[in-house]
This record gives C-alpha cells, sequence and structure tokens, in this order.
C-alpha cells in the first residue's frame, strides 16, 4: 500500500500542478515582473556584444 505523498496527482487537481503558485496574485505580478527585467537585461546584453 502506498502512501498519499507517493500517488500520482489527478489530472483535475490544478492546484498541484506546475504553475499552482501563479494563482497567488502577488506571486504572478513577481513573476511576470521578473520575465520582463530578465528579457530587457537580455536584450541589452545582446546589443552591446554587436
Amino acid at each position: 500500500m502506498t502512501s498519499r505523498a507517493m500517488r500520482p496527482a489527478d489530472a483535475g487537481q490544478s492546484p498541484k500542478g506546475t504553475f499552482a503558485s501563479l494563482k497567488v496574485c502577488n506571486f504572478r505580478l513577481f513573476f511576470f515582473a521578473q520575465l520582463i527585467s530578465a528579457t530587457g537585461q537580455w536584450m541589452q546584453t545582446l546589443a552591446l556584444a554587436l
């Protein structure tokens, strides 16, 4: 018999999914702000290398 922690997550339960943390408003804002910042830094690095 396996414990609850070792069973695979049910397909219909999204809170246990990969992007479950994006349901929190503050984390969602932080995540997308960091994504935009990293994109800008990448573009600046690319532009300075040319």
